[in-house]
């Protein structure tokens, strides 16, 4: 189901995905980081409407699907998210905050060509009317850095550093192929339409942060005074959401 409010939260692996989360979330929410569910990653929460969905991970299409209604805050509830049906999916208010780590050309909400052309373009379908897309983007060297110690913690596992980044570089790591045909597709997507992909870099949301949640601000519709603003620097700061985090480690 598709919603012209949907926002999208779009990365390749450790590029800032929890950290932009963090801050849509916190704009969305008049800034008040007690609203959200940091120790879970923000995961959605349908008993209070607020938070995010990786959308790909979480929503099943199969019809015997059960409704998510576990809330997230529930001590009872494993740290992976239940699975959330087609419906729940659809009745979530909007705006709905999305992740995914999609490349562009496998990117879910599209507009398909109708009718279909006569022969292949090697263009993706064009983004669905309404989608706002936030691409963080982030050095291809701290990435892979940050996959190293983060991602399943091959650090510790004893994997070379060189081996890693080898096949980090020729996207043997990922589902999602390399970081740079990943940081390519999407950038062509931005040239295309700057009206709804907003290209973040991540070393400018550590430098001025407060520039940065303004240009989001603005790209989501939320009217930001500077109090606002100054609440959700704070509020998506590394130290801020590791106190509320708890046990999580690696979130940026």
């Amino acid at each position: 189901p598709r919603r012209r409010t949907a926002v999208w939260v779009t990365t390749f692996p450790k590029c800032g995905t929890t950290f932009m989360e963090q801050i849509v979330l916190l704009l969305l929410n008049g800034g008040d980081a007690d609203l959200l569910t940091n120790h879970n990653q923000n995961d959605y929460d349908p008993t209070t409407g607020r938070g995010k969905v990786w959308a790909e991970q979480r929503v099943r299409v199969t019809p015997d699907t059960a409704s998510a209604t576990a809330p997230i805050g529930d001590p009872s509830r494993k740290k992976k998210s239940p699975p959330m049906s087609t419906a729940d999916f659809a009745s979530m208010p909007a705006p709905r905050v999305l992740k995914t780590h999609a490349p562009r050309q496998m990117f879910l909400d599209v507009q398909p060509f109708s009718p279909p052309p006569a022969a292949a373009t090697g263009r993706p379908d064009p983004l669905a009317a309404g989608t706002k897309v936030i691409y963080v983007s982030r050095s291809a060297a701290d990435a892979c850095v940050s996959a190293y110690y983060h991602a399943a913690n091959p650090h510790r596992l004893g994997f070379p550093f060189d081996a890693w980044a080898y096949l980090w570089l020729v996207g043997g790591l990922f589902e999602h192929g390399r970081w740079s045909d990943h940081v390519a597709g999407w950038r062509a997507e931005a040239a295309r339409s700057p009206e709804q992909v907003l290209w973040v870099r991540y070393e400018d949301l550590k430098a001025d942060p407060a520039r940065e949640v303004r240009r989001v601000a603005d790209f989501v519709g939320v009217e930001a005074d500077a109090a606002l603003v100054e609440r959700v620097v704070v509020g998506s700061g590394f130290e801020s959401m590791r106190a509320r985090a708890g046990p999580m480690a690696g979130f940026y």
